[in-house]
Formats: structure tokens, C-alpha cells, sequence
């Protein structure tokens, strides 16, 4: 499942929320949800109101059979992502993090291009994965893209032991995103069939 938000303006919802305190009123977004099933085929929901992605997908996965696979889940680092009730393979998003490191690249272009070279091998090494079976692609990107990432990891965190980088600074935010979110972010080296990025939604 990839799920993801964008705002959207119901008129039914501000109505409302002109009889509700200030405090009482909500966003309002449509959740885009796009399944892939076991034979490769997409189907793609929306669903608008007040509830965000995380919620609508909990409510759908109330329906689905309990005897099926814990299914993946890929999204954004958004805590409304996140699940609540049943359970899922949670991986993080990659083009986030290199949309983020992209609009830091003219004030930090030599840490940036660390970052955005080693997102772009692991795009390079995916491709070269298409056709295979996802277990042969998950030790393909093992074999490939572990060694990379660990690298990343080891700079990531020498940068700030060694004070190189401002923890509050828009770099330092950006890496700490990284940090916060590795795991999921690194899922596809542990689970065979997990995706690199949420694009598809």
C-alpha cells in the first residue's frame, strides 16, 4: 500500500466547521491509496474528508482477510501516516529525502552531492533489478546497496560527532531526518519486495 495526503476544499466541511470552535475544526485532505496485489496489478483509491492517510488505511485494512500477509506500507515520514491498528510492514520514502537534500544543494553542495550521489546508486541498482524475483532483488540490493548505505550511515553520523554539521541548521535537520527514519528508509534490505519511494501515490 502506498498512501499519501493532499489538501483538498470540501464545502460541506467549511460549513460546518463555521459552527465549530476554532480548536474543534480539522483539515480536511484526500488520501490517496494505491494497492498493488500479488499479481502486479494497481488499484487506486481516494478518499476525502477529514480523516488522513493513516486513518483511511486502517479502516481498509479492517476488511481485508485476516489470513493474507502482513502487507507493506509505504509513505512519508508523517506521523498522520502512521498506522494505528493493524499491522504492517512500514518502509519510508527515498524521494523524500532526496527532494529535501535538493533544495539544500546550492547552500551545501558538497554534503548535499554525499547524500544525492548514494540515493542515485541505489536508483541505478534498483533498475537493475527489474525482472528479477523479489527475493533475488532484495540480496541483489543486499550485496549492492548495503555497502553504500552503511557507508552513508557511518558519514551521516561522523558528521555530527564530530560537530561538522549544526544540529538546528537546514542541513542538520535534513540528516537528522535521515537518522530518525533509517529503518524504514532501509527496510528494502531486510523484507524481499519493498519499494524505494511512495511515487506511485
Amino acid at each position: 500500500f502506498h498512501i499519501d495526503d493532499t489538501k483538498v476544499r470540501i464545502l460541506w466541511c467549511v460549513k460546518e466547521d463555521q459552527q465549530l470552535a476554532a480548536e474543534e475544526t480539522r483539515a480536511t485532505q484526500t488520501s490517496g491509496i494505491v494497492v498493488k496485489d500479488e499479481a502486479g496489478h494497481k488499484i487506486v483509491l481516494y478518499l476525502s474528508g477529514r480523516r488522513h492517510a493513516g486513518e483511511n488505511l486502517d479502516r481498509l485494512l479492517e476488511l481485508r482477510d485476516s489470513d493474507l500477509e502482513i502487507p507493506i506500507k509505504m509513505s512519508d515520514a508523517l506521523a498522520a501516516n502512521g498506522k494505528k491498528k493493524a499491522p504492517t510492514i512500514d518502509a519510508k520514502c527515498w524521494a523524500h529525502v532526496d527532494r529535501k537534500l535538493k533544495e539544500l544543494e546550492e547552500i551545501f553542495p558538497v554534503e548535499c552531492l554525499i547524500v544525492l550521489k548514494t540515493i542515485r546508486s541505489i536508483y541505478r541498482i534498483d533498475h537493475e533489478t527489474e525482472g528479477m524475483s523479489k527475493q533475488k532483488r532484495l540480496e541483489y540490493h543486499q550485496a549492492r546497496s548495503g555497502p553504500l548505505l552503511a557507508q552513508l550511515e557511518e558519514w551521516i553520523e561522523e558528521q555530527f560527532g564530530k560537530r561538522r554539521v549544526e544540529p538546528n541548521s537546514a542541513l542538520g535537520k535534513a540528516l537528522q531526518y535521515i537518522r530518525n527514519h533509517w529503518k524504514g528508509l532501509t527496510r528494502f534490505l531486510s523484507h524481499p519486495g519493498i519499494p524505494l519511494d511512495n511515487n506511485s501515490v
